[in-house]
C-alpha cells in the first residue's frame, strides 16, 4: 500500500470512528436520547436480556434476576428466591407458552404462572453453567450446559453426545433458525442437526473458536462472526464480507440481528452496527453505559437494549420514523399484601379473617415515557366510583367480609382517555369472615337457644312424660294379659267341656262292662268274662292316654321353663321314629331323614313336638300304596326350618287353621284325641317360632313346617 492509500484508509477509519453521526442512517434516535439505567440494579454487569408476553423486560445480572416494567426494578436472588441456584444469570429465553427459562452459573430454573421452579438432579441436569438457551418452533428448549448440548422434553433432559449423535466434542454456540433448524458452532467446525444426527457444513477453512457466533437476519440469511470478520452464508458456503476488517474489532460477546436488517455486535471496545454494506462503531463517548457490551436485545417497540459488563443497562429507541407510537404494553396486577404478608395471587385471592389492611400492587408496562402513564382503579363491592391515581398501589383498610373484584386501567396522560387504552387487569378477592361475622354463627346461637329452651322444657315435663309412657305401657301390658286370660278362659271352658265329655265315654264304657262282667261271672262264662275285662282295660288305657296328653298340654301354659338347652334334633327324630318301627316294617314305609342340626330350646318339649308331628304323619298312611315320609331342614343365618312331609290323604286348605285347635279331629274315627297338633303349635310358639301347613288338596299329602332359632 502506498503512503497516499494508507492516508486515505486512515481518514476513512477516522470518519467511521470519530466522524459526525447521521442518526437517520442507524435507524435509531439520536444517541443523546439513549436512556441509561443504573439505579435499582443489583449489579452493573448485564449478562442476558429477554421480554415475556406481558411486556416485562427480564435482566440477568451477575448478582440476581431483575424484572423491569419501565419504572421499577424488582430483584430476585438467592435470598428471596431459593429456586435460583446462583445469582449470576447467564442466559434467558421465553417460549411460546410464556414460560421464562433462566440459566445461571449453577443450573437451570423457570418462571411460569407467577412461580419459580428449579430443574436439577431430578431432571437429569447437572448443576453446571448454562451458556445459552434457545427455543425452536415446536416449543422445545435447547440448552448449552458448559460445552454440552441437551434438550428438555418435559419429563427430563435428553443429552446429545459425540458418540451417539456425531456432535463435536465441545459445542460453543447454538442457533435456531426460522425453519426450526438447529445450528451448532464449535472450534472444530460448524453444522446443524438433521433428525438426531449432526451434519457438518463446510466452512472453507474458516478458523472458528469459542467466540464464534451465528445469527439469522430478518431476510433469513445466516451470518457468522469469526476471524475478526463477518461471513455470510450464500450458495451453500460462507463468504467473507470484510466489513469489520478496518475496525480491527475484537471478538464479539453478543450478536443480534435487528428487525430493520441491521446486525449488532457487542464487543469489549464498543457496539458495532452493520447495515447497508458499512459498519459503525459506538462507544461510551456516544452515551453507551460502557465500552464493554456483553448482551443485546430488541423489544416489541424495536428499541435496542444494551447490556454492559460494568456500566449497567441502556435503551436506544428506534428512530421516530420507524418506531411505533408510544404505547402501554399491558396492565398487570403484580402482588397483593395483607397485613404486611405477601399473598399468592389466585382466583380468587382468599384473605384470612380479621385482615385489616390490603395492598394491591399493579403496573403498566411501558418503557417510552413511563411517567406519562396514569391509572384508575375501583374495588367492586366497596368503591362507588373510579379512583384516578398516578401511583401503582391501591390500599384498603377494614374491609367487610365478602367477595370483591378489583379493576385497574391505565392510560396515557398526554393522549388522554380518548386514546384507546389497553385492556385492564382484574383480581378477585374474598375476605373470609371471622367466627362472629358468619351467618351460621348467629344460626348456631339461635339453634343453641332453641336447644336450651327445649332442654329446660324437657327437664320440667320429662318426669310427667315418663310417667305417662309408663302408664301406657302398663295399660298395653294389662290389655295383653286380659287377652291372654280371656283366651285361657275360653280354652279352659273348652277343656272342661272336652274333659267332661271325653272322660265320660271311657267311664260309661267301664260302667257298662262292669255290669256285663257281673252277669257273665254269675253264668260262669269265662270267654265273655275275659272279653269284658279287655274292654274295661282298653277304656282305662284310653283314659290314661288322654289324661297324660292333657297334663302335657296344660304344663305348656302354666309352667315357666328355660329354653337354653342345646338340643340335637337329629337324635330326637331317631327316637320318635323308633316308636313306629313296627309300622315301618309292616307297611314298608319309606322314611328319608336329612340333617336337621342343633338348636336352643327345651329338650322334652321339642321331643314331644317331633313325636306329635311324626305320629300325625304315620296316622294317615294306611290308604297309601307306597307310603313315604321325608324329614328335612334348611338353614339361614338365624334359624332352621324343619319340614315333615308325607304322601297321605292330605288336608283341605279350608281346615289348615282348624287342625291346630284343641280336641278338633277332622276324621273322628282315627286314633288320637285332637291334642297332638295343638300341643305342637304351642311348643313352637313358646320357642319363638312359627308352624304352618303346606297341602293344596286332598290326596296330595301334607307338609308341616316349623322354624326354630339356631344354636350360635
Amino acid at each position: 500500500m502506498s503512503g497516499r492509500q494508507h492516508a486515505v484508509a486512515c481518514l476513512l477509519v477516522g470518519l467511521v470512528l470519530w466522524g459526525p453521526r447521521v442518526e437517520a442512517s442507524t435507524g435509531r434516535a439520536p444517541v443523546d436520547q439513549m436512556q441509561v439505567y443504573r439505579k435499582g440494579l443489583p449489579n452493573l454487569s448485564i449478562l442476558s436480556l429477554a421480554q415475556d408476553p406481558q411486556g416485562y423486560l427480564w435482566i440477568g445480572t451477575a448478582e440476581g434476576l431483575v424484572r423491569f416494567d419501565g419504572v421499577r426494578f424488582r430483584v430476585f436472588d438467592r435470598a428471596t428466591t431459593p429456586e435460583l441456584r446462583s445469582n449470576a444469570v447467564s442466559a434467558l429465553a421465553v417460549d411460546s407458552r410464556g414460560t421464562l427459562w433462566i440459566g445461571t452459573l449453577r443450573g437451570l430454573s423457570r418462571y411460569a404462572e407467577g412461580r419459580f421452579s428449579l430443574l436439577g438432579a431430578d431432571h437429569d441436569l447437572a448443576p453446571d453453567r448454562i451458556r445459552q438457551l434457545a427455543v425452536d418452533c415446536e416449543g422445545q428448549l435447547w440448552v448449552l450446559v458448559g460445552n454440552r448440548l441437551v434438550r428438555y422434553d418435559g419429563p427430563g433432559f435428553v443429552a446429545y453426545t459425540e458418540e451417539e449423535h456425531g456432535l463435536p466434542a465441545k459445542v460453543d454456540g447454538l442457533l435456531v433458525d426460522r425453519a426450526g433448524g438447529l445450528w451448532l458452532t464449535s472450534s472444530q467446525g460448524l453444522g446443524r442437526l438433521e433428525g438426531d444426527r449432526f451434519v457438518a457444513v463446510p466452512t472453507d477453512g474458516i478458523q472458528l473458536d469459542s467466540w464464534s457466533q451465528l445469527v439469522e437476519d430478518a431476510s433469513g440469511r445466516l451470518w457468522l462472526n469469526a476471524e475478526g470478520d463477518l461471513w455470510i452464508y450464500e450458495d451453500g458456503r460462507f463468504q467473507p464480507t470484510h466489513l469489520l476488517a478496518d475496525l480491527l474489532a475484537p471478538p464479539a460477546e453478543s450478536l443480534l440481528a435487528g428487525t430493520d436488517g441491521s446486525l449488532w455486535l457487542g464487543t469489549m471496545r464498543g457496539l458495532i452496527r452493520v447495515h447497508g454494506g458499512r459498519a459503525e462503531l459506538f462507544t461510551s463517548a456516544d452515551s453507551l453505559p460502557s465500552d464493554w457490551i456483553s448482551s443485546l436485545f430488541e423489544d416489541r417497540d424495536k428499541a435496542l437494549w444494551i447490556g454492559a459488563t460494568t456500566g449497567g443497562l441502556a435503551r436506544w429507541p428506534a428512530a421516530s420514523s420507524e418506531k411505533p407510537s408510544p404505547r402501554i404494553l399491558s396492565v398487570v396486577v403484580e402482588e397483593a399484601i395483607a397485613d404486611e404478608q405477601p399473598r399468592r395471587l389466585g382466583s380468587p385471592l382468599v384473605l384470612p379473617p380479621g385482615t385489616r389492611r390490603v395492598e394491591i400492587h399493579y403496573t403498566a408496562i411501558r418503557f417510552d415515557r413511563p411517567e406519562d402513564v396514569g391509572f384508575r382503579y375501583r374495588l367492586e363491592g366497596n368503591d362507588e366510583s373510579w379512583v384516578d391515581v398516578g401511583g401503582r398501589l391501591a390500599t384498603y383498610t377494614n374491609l367487610a367480609p365478602g367477595p370483591y373484584r378489583f379493576f385497574v386501567e391505565a392510560y396515557d396522560r398526554k393522549a388522554g382517555r380518548r386514546a384507546r387504552p389497553p385492556p385492564g387487569a382484574t383480581l378477585d378477592l374474598e375476605l373470609r369472615p371471622a367466627l362472629h361475622q358468619t351467618w351460621w354463627f348467629y344460626t348456631s346461637l339461635l339453634v343453641l337457644g332453641v336447644v336450651l329452651f327445649r332442654g329446660f322444657h324437657r327437664i320440667r315435663i320429662y318426669p310427667l312424660q315418663r310417667r305417662g309412657r309408663r302408664l301406657l305401657e302398663l295399660k298395653k301390658e294389662l290389655e295383653v294379659k286380659n287377652a291372654e286370660l280371656l283366651g285361657r278362659k275360653a280354652e279352659l271352658r273348652r277343656l272342661t267341656f272336652v274333659i267332661s265329655h271325653d272322660l265320660r265315654n271311657p267311664l260309661f264304657t267301664i260302667q257298662g262292662f262292669l255290669g256285663l262282667l257281673d252277669l257273665d261271672l254269675s253264668r260262669q262264662d269265662a270267654l265273655r268274662t275275659f272279653g269284658d275285662l279287655a274292654h274295661i282295660r282298653f277304656a282305662l288305657t284310653r283314659m290314661e292316654e288322654l289324661l297324660e296328653e292333657l297334663r302335657v298340654f296344660t304344663d305348656l301354659g302354666s309352667s315357666h321353663f328355660a329354653l337354653d338347652e342345646i338340643v340335637n334334633l337329629d337324635t330326637l327324630v331317631r327316637s320318635a321314629l323308633h316308636r313306629h318301627r313296627d309300622q315301618v316294617e309292616r307297611r314298608g314305609v319309606k322314611v328319608y331323614v336329612g340333617k336337621l342340626g342343633v338348636v336352643r330350646g327345651h329338650r322334652e318339649h321339642l321331643a314331644n313336638l317331633l313325636r306329635a308331628l311324626l305320629d300325625n304323619a304315620f296316622k294317615f298312611l294306611d290308604r297309601v300304596e307306597q307310603p313315604r315320609i321325608e324329614v328335612s331342614a334348611r338353614r339361614d343365618s338365624s334359624q332352621v326350618t324343619c319340614s315333615i312331609r308325607d304322601n297321605g290323604i292330605g288336608i283341605d286348605p279350608r281346615y289348615h287353621e282348624k287342625v291346630f285347635q284343641l280336641f278338633d279331629q277332622l276324621i273322628p274315627e282315627t286314633e288320637g284325641h285332637g291334642v297332638g297338633l295343638a300341643m305342637a303349635q304351642r311348643i313352637v310358639e313358646l320357642h319363638g317360632g312359627q308352624i304352618r301347613i303346606e297341602s293344596s288338596a286332598l290326596g296330595e299329602g301334607s307338609t308341616f313346617a316349623f322354624s326354630l332359632p339356631l344354636h350360635p
